[in-house]
């Protein structure tokens, strides 16, 4: 619940919707599917040059995967997602989707600051 990456948490209440799956049922579906994609998109680009990175003799030079970026962001998902784990087996199904619901709404808060801000700044 918690470690959501890339916007496959936002899965979750169409999974709810219209296919009737439980809160626990659809945060599974919903790791697994970021779990697929992400084995396909890092075995796709693994060997991708960037294409803004020229080395010395103008040939492209440095992958599309930033390494250092990983080695930031892992850690801090990989303790929000056995944390989520853990909730989701001690919660009962009502808080779960509290809790779901009210983790949206402060990330769509907090990026339509972003949106509105950065509107700002380009007129």
């Amino acid at each position: 619940m918690i470690g959501s990456v890339g916007g496959v948490g936002t899965t979750i209440p169409y999974l709810r919707l219209f296919f009737n799956f439980f809160v626990r049922d659809a945060l599974v579906l919903s790791a697994c599917s970021i779990t697929t994609a992400s084995a396909l998109r890092y075995g796709l680009n693994f060997r991708t040059p960037h294409p803004m990175k020229l080395d010395l003799e103008k040939k492209k030079s440095g992958l599309v995967i930033d390494y250092s970026l990983m080695l930031i962001t892992i850690p801090p998902m990989l303790i929000g997602v056995v944390g989520g784990i853990y909730l989701s087996w001690y919660l009962p199904e009502p808080c779960l989707t509290a809790g779901l619901l009210c983790s949206h709404m402060f990330l769509a808060y907090k990026m339509g600051g972003r949106a509105i801000a950065a509107e700002t700044l380009t007129n």
